[in-house]
């Protein structure tokens, strides 16, 4: 099947809070929140996973040892994105303080407000 998923290295073990079903041809808002406490998932601005984790802030080392944030495929040294996204990508963002969940509803609701516009 095709599936939404978030990976999560945690104590050398990948944790995911949710795998999301989807369809072929559709288009789904999706989001990730970390507040170093738990990892929330958010799709089309509904909370659908969520896994708690106190694995602290990630830290980015040199090139070759760092295991990177990759979006739309796996990515440590030398992998080239493995497992990689098969799709269109519209917008990405990264934000410098964790979202609400009234927060991921109202960006998911105006970015579709757009689009029927």
């Amino acid at each position: 099947g095709q599936y939404i998923k978030f990976a999560h290295k945690i104590d050398n073990e990948y944790q995911y809070p949710t795998m999301y079903d989807i369809e072929l041809d559709k288009w789904y808002h999706c989001v990730i929140t970390w507040d170093e406490t738990a990892l929330v998932m958010y799709v089309n601005g509904q909370k659908v996973g969520e896994i708690d984790t106190e694995y602290g802030i990630p830290e980015f080392t040199t090139v070759d040892s760092a295991m990177y944030l990759a979006i739309g495929g796996q990515c440590a040294a030398g992998s080239h994105g493995g497992n990689g996204f098969k799709g269109q990508m519209g917008i990405c963002n990264l934000y410098t303080q964790t979202l609400t969940a009234e927060q991921v509803s109202t960006i998911y609701q105006n970015i579709t407000a757009g689009f029927a516009g």
